[in-house]
């Protein structure tokens, strides 16, 4: 059986150490025969699933938030906002910085916003390993 994340792994780890003492069994062939039973694999290959789409959106929004920063820190302006700048103070001194300032403030809040979407998909995956972690605890009473 393949399992693409070391959480998996240490949880499967965690639960076959639980259950080999709750049976008072050292048995690891029980143990995989356990693992093979296709509503305990359909079980873990949907919490590897979901571990492994939250962990990649994780990374994506790690990696826009980096391309963010490196824009706050060139001070780039986007032509929109100079435009607009542009529009409504009818080229008056200082547009440019009023601009730039406009853009790293837009720029921070997008950041803001992308670390709590972090923070909650973390969230997301610590409640999904303690649910595959009670779900697997409830299998397990159930067969023995």
């Amino acid at each position: 059986m393949f399992f693409p994340l070391d959480t998996v792994n240490k949880v499967l780890e965690y639960l076959r150490n639980k259950w080999t003492y709750t049976m008072n069994v050292n048995n690891s062939n029980l143990w995989k025969k356990f693992t093979k039973i296709p509503t305990i694999k359909k079980t873990i290959h949907i919490h590897a699933n979901k571990t492994v789409s939250l962990e990649f959106r994780k990374s994506n929004i790690f990696k826009t938030i980096a391309e963010k920063k490196e824009e706050y820190n060139s001070s780039k302006v986007l032509l929109a906002v100079l435009k607009f700048m542009e529009k409504q103070t009818q080229n008056l001194s200082g547009l440019e910085e009023l601009a730039k300032t406009i853009e790293q403030q837009t720029i921070s809040i997008t950041v803001i916003d992308l670390k709590n979407k972090c923070e909650s998909i973390s969230n997301q995956i610590k409640e999904e390993k303690q649910d595959l972690a009670n779900t697997l605890t409830k299998l397990m009473a159930a067969t023995h």
